[in-house]
């Protein structure tokens, strides 16, 4: 049997197949190798490879003294200390994951012409956000084989985790942005966690501290997955406690590696404000007496499960399978923690984007959920499920199509526009005109000052 004939006899590699090859053809499509989308938030994280290779000065006194003009021109867009000075608004991570794809274009420029925000680095932005999509597609495959589930199990989850959910948005539609590269992150760090469990040792070891210290570097809230480490297969018991501390040296081995990579970062902060730790995110909290629970889960702005709806299917089936699933515990503190911590922040629709787009690093938890209510039912009963799966997987495309051309707008969205939009095919520029009617936006000054809006 030829190679080619043994990857399509394979159902979770034909369907790895299948997806990374839509999502290449539909990100180019929509311009991710031909239009700029160094924009929105994506202008700040990339910004520290521009001041570092480019301006050669990461305490941005350049921008200080022309703020407008790169505010005109999307570039950097700083946040302020207390004390006047420029500071990177994120943390470096997105960066550092992207310069292996970054640094091509400044290596060429011989003439010292480009500022670090042209097209060449828009397309090195889009091929890096399309190769961690692409291999963390496959390490799924490897972390749910490991599981022990089977290859059409894997395949129905590939597509329903990829094209089911906002999933989709991301890795096409809009790139650049931390999800996708969290979710890859993530999903090699539940396979080497598994790999350590079964033979602690140091390649591990320092494999788990270097992901870790990524998930962190790219949002410090992800410090949260260290627990799938911590809570693998049951809950923590005085026994199992203790036979965990007992690898104290592969543990200390982890938190060193995580510390190493997030190092820059605090020498950063100490360069720039004289603190090894500051909120750049000046002026922006949490307000945790005021999440908007409801809102952030079920809400027409931005409801997570009311925009991804598939994935109640993958919390169900998370509790389906239990004994294939070592991250069950983990995830459902994780999942809940995340969904507490997302509707406190001050801007709990997240400014700008499709569904509730800070979720999606939960989702190669999630993924087993898929791949457990699969195995769950019998062959016809598994026929309704994806029969199901389909019928969702065609409505998550029409509302990531829809998000596209903006007409399920990307932060004023109402019940009615919900209503509106969900029960039609086409839209004409008088629809266009009405649906702007029925939007609402929401008001910023207040949401900032922990008011509800």
């Amino acid at each position: 049997m030829s190679l080619f004939k043994k990857l399509f006899a394979n159902s979770a590699i034909t369907a790895i197949i299948l997806v990374s090859g839509f999502s290449v053809w539909l990100a180019g499509n929509l311009g991710a190798f031909g239009i700029n989308k160094i924009v929105f938030d994506v202008v700040i994280y990339h910004s520290y490879t521009p001041a570092l290779f480019i301006e050669k000065d990461l305490s941005l006194i350049f921008y200080k003294n022309n703020r407008d003009y790169y505010f005109e021109k999307g570039m950097y867009w700083a946040s302020e200390t207390p004390d006047g000075k420029p500071i990177i608004k994120t943390t470096y991570g997105l960066s550092l994951m992207n310069l292996p794809f970054t640094i091509w274009p400044i290596l060429f420029d011989s003439e010292n012409k480009l500022n670090g925000y042209e097209l060449p680095f828009s397309i090195a932005i889009g091929v890096a956000n399309l190769f961690y999509f692409i291999i963390a597609l496959f390490a799924l495959y490897k972390l749910l084989l490991k599981l022990g589930f089977s290859k059409n199990a894997i395949a129905f989850t590939v597509f329903c985790i990829t094209i089911g959910t906002n999933v989709l948005t991301y890795s096409s539609v809009t790139v650049g942005m931390p999800h996708i590269y969290n979710f890859s992150i993530l999903v090699f760090l539940l396979y080497f966690i598994v790999l350590w469990h079964e033979h602690p040792n140091y390649k591990y070891s320092i494999a788990i501290g270097l992901l870790i210290g990524l998930l962190i570097l790219i949002r410090p809230t992800n410090i949260l997955f260290g627990l799938c480490l911590l809570f693998f297969k049951k809950p923590v018991s005085k026994i199992n406690f203790i036979a965990f501390i007992k690898q104290f040296k592969f543990l200390l081995l982890m938190a060193l590696c995580a510390f190493l990579i997030v190092v820059p970062q605090l020498l950063y902060w100490k360069h720039v404000t004289g603190h090894y730790f500051f909120n750049s995110y000046v002026g922006e909290k949490f307000y945790f007496n005021n999440p908007h629970l409801p809102e952030y889960i079920f809400g027409f702005r931005k409801g997570w499960l009311l925009y991804s709806p598939l994935l109640v299917l993958a919390i169900v089936g998370l509790f389906l399978n239990k004994a294939k699933n070592p991250f069950l515990i983990s995830t459902i503190i994780i999942v809940g923690a995340f969904v507490f911590l997302n509707s406190s922040w001050w801007c709990w629709w997240f400014g700008g984007g499709h569904g509730g787009r800070a979720m999606i690093e939960t989702y190669p938890l999630l993924a087993i959920g898929f791949a457990s209510a699969f195995e769950h039912f019998t062959v016809v009963k598994r026929k309704v499920l994806i029969g199901l799966a389909s019928f969702l997987i065609l409505f998550n495309i029409k509302s990531v199509d829809l998000y596209r051309a903006n007409i399920i707008h990307y932060d004023s969205m109402t019940y009615k526009a919900f209503v509106y939009t969900t029960f039609k095919l086409t839209f004409s520029d008088e629809d266009k005109a009405y649906l702007e009617t029925l939007y609402v936006k929401p008001n910023y000054d207040k949401a900032l000052r922990g008011e509800d809006t």
